[in-house]
């Protein structure tokens, strides 16, 4: 059942800090088997605790927040990561929150590798 779009404004800063409330939870971060993201994922060799990682830091908005025809928050933020491949990542995930009957839970739309540096190893 689509959701009404709300006609209230809400600031892109309360959007930004639900996001980071609900990554804190890792399970409450949804990236399907199946879907658009995962394959994205594999193909651009981003993990999951990088997508993570991202979502707990202090990652910029690239795309501000609005509501789709469903109703949902969606947004993309651009985050930078760290592993033991790179020196640094910049990735761009694109995300919606999602509200279901036991609370808020985001879903990862997409996920892109912006830029790469590898390491002098």
């Amino acid at each position: 059942m689509a959701k009404k779009v709300s006609s209230k404004k809400v600031s892109g800063d309360l959007i930004v800090r639900r996001v980071k409330t609900i990554a804190k939870d890792s399970a409450k971060v949804f990236i399907g088997k199946r879907h658009h993201a995962h394959k994205r994922m594999k193909v651009r060799e981003v993990t999951r605790q990088q997508v993570i990682r991202i979502l707990n830091s202090n990652f910029k908005v690239f795309e501000q927040p609005y509501q789709n025809t469903s109703g949902e928050w969606q947004l993309t933020i651009d985050g930078r990561d760290l592993d033991e491949k790179d020196i640094g990542s910049n990735i761009r995930i694109g995300l919606l929150i999602r509200e279901s009957n036991e609370g808020e839970f985001l879903v990862v739309v997409t996920v892109i590798r912006v830029s790469q540096r590898r390491s002098n190893r």
